[in-house]
């Protein structure tokens, strides 16, 4: 794709770091009658069988992905063992403690493995049989004993002992014997052409046990009938009878036959097979069987996705054409969800199986139908993953998807403390909401209206309440106080008062200073703080706008507050001799100064105000938001922070002691809360994660204005029988991710049937001049803020019943509850499939075609409208991604008559669209303003948008890299800027085969290196990590970061991408920057470090790289 870097001190290379481990039911078996060995794709446990009260007795996480697992007896002693295949090829055999006994590297088994790994075990002469490239089969022989196992190793041990020319799509092994009752081992394969529907059966037979030798016994048979392997494929084999083959809708009986003293194969197709009866068969219907012997006859039990049952019972001998068919078999204790489906089915002993769902877990059910759930196992896809809060501090990664069976599921991994604040509510008989409250002596004091309350009732004050004091002093306007604070450290409850006048003066003293350039209180909001120092001193500090004065006694010093832009809370911190001036403003900004005014740390909390609050006798403050509650480590050499969770959005809060703090929430109820245990907790990095059974989250969404609330797509669908089709149920879902509950649902499908969400984007709006010649100025910060609620919503109709409706929604979020609101019905020509914010209310709506609109609000009359400011472009194919190309990379010839013309209509806008059919393209965009303006005057109206296909020859240099990446299923491209500098490109796509294909350039790299890859696990998606410098923290040192040891990781990391994975895995992938760190992955050169599929100049270290871990804090810091 492009060339590496050779003379770069650091090899270019990529690192996986696994954000979600993949969670797959494997298998189960019976290690004897009272242990259950559960297999998961990461962990093994050991259960009580039948009951498993107790908790597992044994439990062990295994070093890599689980592939297989097949239990292996020794019929003499009737010990077990466990075959357990990494995905490493590493082939594990554990006892019944999980203790690793032995160990077998498979030889030049595949990194990534394109079909099923397939097993069989012969524990009549202790052969294990294996089959790991789809076309042959492997034979591994041991030894094994009660206290003992080992592989025997010969010559030709990895030797295949059977080839087969076609794919092999599952095989059987048995032994059958002849007339004299000599014994052999026969294989029975099941295979098809990857080009080709016919499926083929072949028997071979072991002719010479010691030579390893075998030859074809019934020669390759085509069946003539059509199989879909995506409904399965089963080879059912035993002892002394034959082979059975199951398929959709036939069944084949391969069974041993003597005439004139020689044996063959009676070789019988019949139609009828586990499908045949099935109700219900839809494209994603899978089958899986299972057989037990009943006095003789062989019964086999046939179990559908669907959770539909059918049995088969075939006695000893045929005659004839006297075939049995399958009979369908009621499990009425059995209550599968109305979708769920099941994705696993083992036969455990008698009557007892095993059925593993995709929503409720693993179950045991018995013959006459009852259930037991017993263990959570969740398969599912990754279909979404994300960064919310990219742009600031405390980010947070979530991902969602779902399964087959209509189940979702959304995880929030954050830093955070362990445990979320226990509210309990002590007052809850407030009428009016309070503006502010004050912990007394008496109880608490609020104000709501103007008035003053208690417990017990109404306060008379002579004017409107400032202050009340904890021994109920009330401190009032009427004398001109404007403001007072309590002296934090002060032996009595001390207080520092600013008058309306400027003046300032304190309860303990006679002394009195001014605010230096004192504003009226009418247009200028001032905070304060006060606290005594080791050194005896009280430093007093006023603050408003970007400014400060520091009051040390009565003399004063002015600090200004750079980087902050209108100061909410003030706090003057003390811990010792450590003293920190800490100040926030309306955007969520926190900075911490030293006493000689010098800044310490900069972070920001949220989008929102925030105040600040003193955690006595620790090292710790908190910062507060309407959804976010921060505790912070100002002196501690990291600077620790992270989230205390919220069971709800509080309205204020105030710090009663070093064990417990006062909240108001917005349901007017005010609240305590024990805080002693944050005392000595330290922040990790947690995960919650919450479930739905009725729909699989398709996509999520988090809007800047809400720390608290996500927004997903849920979508199920059913298979309705009366109309034999598909139904789907769409809805939007809005989700309280600190309690986990559902707070909002809008039904999509009972307002356009059929139909579902396509893309979800948020309309903050960006200000941007545009064209040199358009800039919005009409939308205000008040505006703004309505925007910052709003997000988008675009319907598919493929599959509705009315093509017509309105396909863009518009709606509103109710920050405080999570309620949405419909503000906007609009419609598009064509069928979106994706959407894109772009500048100054500009939306773009892309398919088949691409349009850009614009969305405006009226405050007068509280409405919404989207104007269709250009004409729609018609592309060859639909689109599914969309990105602003910036100015730094675009290289447009400006001699070109093309340029001449657009310069007519002003400069020319950028942006990159991938189409399916051709790729990565540029579109040019072009306006055309309401009113022309004089040179250097921007216009604020925007009257027309042209939208042109860009010559080929005007591509961007990462532009034409990429437009060879073609077909892909999902693409994503990202650019880094800084200080109009372009200081990163990061593009990535995956094809049809799952492979992913990078392209990148960071400040370190001096070219763009590209790669394709593939990782052991389906790729399902992928997604930008969109990282990006807050303007709270540019041109602040790592020093003053909070979280160093997160922060100091993009000076070593720079995360580019995620992967998403079909088994519910989700992986970042990044390049390590740093030459020490290079150096530390590669000394020693790891087993896990690999090349890329096409570029030997690149290293790939994977997700099994003991330091490849480290890069996931990069996204927390």
């Amino acid at each position: 794709m492009a060339d590496a870097t050779k003379d770069s001190a650091i090899t270019p290379n990529l690192v996986l770091t696994e954000l979600r481990a993949p969670e797959r039911f494997i298998t189960a078996f019976l290690f004897n009658d009272s242990q259950l060995l559960v297999v998961k794709s990461r962990k093994l446990t050991i259960l009580n069988f039948p009951e498993d009260s107790e908790p597992s007795l044994y439990h062990s996480v295994a070093t890599g992905t689980i592939l297989g697992a097949w239990l292996c007896q020794d019929l003499v002693s009737r010990c077990k063992y466990a075959f357990i295949l990494l995905h490493s090829g590493l082939l594990e055999v554990r006892d019944s403690r999980l203790e690793i006994v032995s160990t077998c590297q498979l030889p030049h088994f595949p990194r990534v493995s394109r079909g099923k790994i397939l097993a069989s075990v012969d524990a009549k002469f202790n052969r294990f049989f294996i089959s790991w490239d789809t076309v042959s089969v492997h034979k591994l022989d041991y030894e094994l004993g009660p206290s003992k196992f080992k592989f025997l190793k010969n010559k030709k041990q990895w030797k295949a002992v059977i080839t087969s020319r076609n794919p092999i799509l599952d095989f059987g092994l048995c032994h059958l014997e002849d007339e004299d009752y000599q014994e052999s081992c026969h294989i029975c394969l099941v295979s098809q052409s990857p080009n080709d529907e016919v499926p083929f059966v072949e028997v071979w037979k072991e002719e010479d046990v010691i030579r390893n030798h075998w030859q074809i016994f019934l020669q390759p048979k085509e069946l003539g009938i059509k199989c879909d392997g995506s409904y399965g494929v089963a080879v059912i084999s035993r002892n002394y009878y034959g082979f059975i083959c199951l398929f959709a809708d036939h069944t084949v009986f391969c069974r041993p036959r003597f005439m004139n003293g020689s044996q063959s194969l009676n070789y019988t197709m019949r139609e009828g097979g586990a499908l045949s009866f099935a109700r219900v068969i839809t494209s994603d219907t899978k089958f899986f069987v299972r057989s037990t012997d009943n006095e003789g006859e062989i019964d086999l039990l046939v179990c559908t996705s669907r959770a539909e049952f059918f049995k088969l019972a075939l006695p000893p001998s045929i005659e004839g054409s006297d075939w049995p068919d399958f009979i369908p078999t009621d499990c009425k204790g059995f209550n599968r969800g109305e979708a769920d489906t099941i994705n696993g089915f083992v036969h455990l002993t008698g009557s007892r199986f095993l059925l593993s769902t995709n929503n409720d877990g693993l179950l045991i059910l018995e013959a006459d139908g009852t259930a037991k759930y017993f263990d959570d196992c969740h398969s599912g896809s990754v279909l979404r993953s994300s960064i919310s809060n990219g742009d600031k501090d405390f980010r947070r990664l979530l991902i969602s998807g779902g399964s087959g069976g209509n189940g979702g599921f959304l995880e929030i991994t954050r830093l955070s403390f362990n445990k979320a604040l226990e509210l309990e509510p002590i007052i809850t008989s407030i009428e009016k909401m309070p503006s502010d409250f004050w912990l007394t002596k008496q109880g608490i004091y609020w104000v709501s209206d103007g008035e003053l309350f208690y417990q017990y009732g109404t306060v008379e004050t002579s004017g409107s309440t400032v202050y009340v004091g904890f021994d109920g002093n009330i401190v009032s306007g009427c004398r001109d106080i404007c403001l007072a604070a309590p002296v934090l450290g002060s032996a009595d409850e001390n207080l520092m008062f600013l008058k309306k006048d400027g003046s300032v003066f304190w309860s303990a003293s006679h002394q009195r200073s001014r605010v230096p350039a004192f504003k009226s209180i009418t247009s200028v909001k001032y905070v304060a703080s006060c606290a005594k120092l080791q050194s005896t001193e009280t430093l007093s500090v006023v603050a408003w706008g970007s400014n400060s004065v520091w009051f040390f006694d009565t003399k004063c010093i002015t600090i200004e507050l750079r980087g902050l832009s209108q100061v909410t809370s003030c706090l003057v911190k003390t811990f010792g001799a450590n003293v920190r001036v800490i100040f926030s403003d309306v955007n969520g900004t926190v900075h911490a100064y030293n006493l000689d005014g010098s800044l310490c740390a900069s972070f920001q909390v949220d989008g929102q105000k925030v105040s600040l609050h003193d955690f006595p006798d620790s090292e710790r403050f908190f910062a507060c938001s309407r959804d976010l509650l921060i505790l912070i480590n100002v002196f501690g050499p990291e600077l620790d922070a992270a989230e205390v969770d919220l069971p709800l959005p509080i309205s204020q809060i105030k710090v009663a002691s070093a064990s417990k703090v006062i909240i108001v929430g917005y349901d007017s109820t005010i609240y305590q809360a024990s805080i002693e245990y944050l005392a000595t907790d330290r922040p990790r990095l947690n995960t919650k994660c919450l479930r739905s059974k009725t729909h699989s989250f398709t996509n999520h969404l988090t809007l800047s204005l809400s720390h608290r609330f996500v927004i997903v797509s849920a979508l199920a669908t059913y298979y309705d029988i009366k109309l034999e089709k598909e139904v789907f149920d769409s809805e939007l879902q809005v989700y309280d991710m600190m309690t986990q509950q559902m707070k909002a649902c809008v039904a999509i499908s009972k307002l356009h049937p059929q139909a579902h969400v396509s893309s979800m984007i948020e309309v903050t709006f960006h200000k941007k001049a545009l064209w040199k010649k358009y800039v919005d100025t009409e939308t205000s910060y008040a505006k703004q803020l309505v925007f910052r609620k709003c997000f988008l919503v675009s319907l598919n109709f493929e599959f509705a019943e009315n093509e017509l409706g309105d396909n863009l929604l518009l709606f509103a979020l109710d920050e405080r509850t999570g309620e949405v609101e419909l503000q906007l019905k609009a419609r598009v020509s064509f069928n979106v499939t994706h959407l894109f914010n772009y500048y100054n209310r500009l939306l773009i709506a892309l398919g088949d075609q691409v349009q850009v609109l614009q969305l405006s609000y009226s405050a007068k009359d509280g409405s919404f409208s989207l104007q269709q400011i250009s004409e729609p472009l018609t592309l060859d194919s639909f689109v599914s991604d969309c990105f602003s190309m910036p100015q730094a990379i675009s290289s447009v010839n400006l001699e070109s008559a093309e340029f001449k013309k657009r310069r007519l209509l002003g400069s020319t806008e950028k942006i990159g669209i991938h189409n399916l059919f051709k790729g990565i393209q540029e579109l040019n965009l072009t306006c055309q303003v309401a009113a022309e303006t004089d040179d250097g005057i921007l216009a604020s109206k925007l009257q027309k948008v042209i939208i042109e296909p860009a010559r080929v020859s005007d591509y961007s240099e990462g532009t034409k890299a990429l437009s060879e990446i073609r077909f892909s299923s999902s693409t994503k491209v990202g650019f880094v800027e800084y200080r109009e500098e372009l200081s990163g490109v990061f593009a990535a796509a995956l094809d049809e085969r799952g492979q992913a294909s990078v392209l990148y350039k960071t400040s370190a790299s001096e070219g763009l290196i590209g790669a394709q890859f593939e990782i052991p696990h389906p790729l399902s998606g992928i997604e930008l990590v969109g990282l990006k410098l807050d303007k709270a923290t540019i041109g602040v040192s790592l020093n003053h970061r909070i979280n160093q040891r997160y922060a100091s990781l993009h000076q070593i990391f720079k995360p580019m991408f995620m992967l998403n994975t079909s088994d519910g895995g989700c992986y970042l992938v990044s390049t390590t920057m740093s030459p020490n760190s290079f150096e530390s992955f590669t000394t020693p050169t790891p087993s896990n470090l690999v090349a890329p599929l096409n570029c030997e100049e690149i290293l790939f270290f994977e997700s099994t790289h003991p330091l490849a871990l480290k890069a996931l804090g990069c996204l927390f810091g």
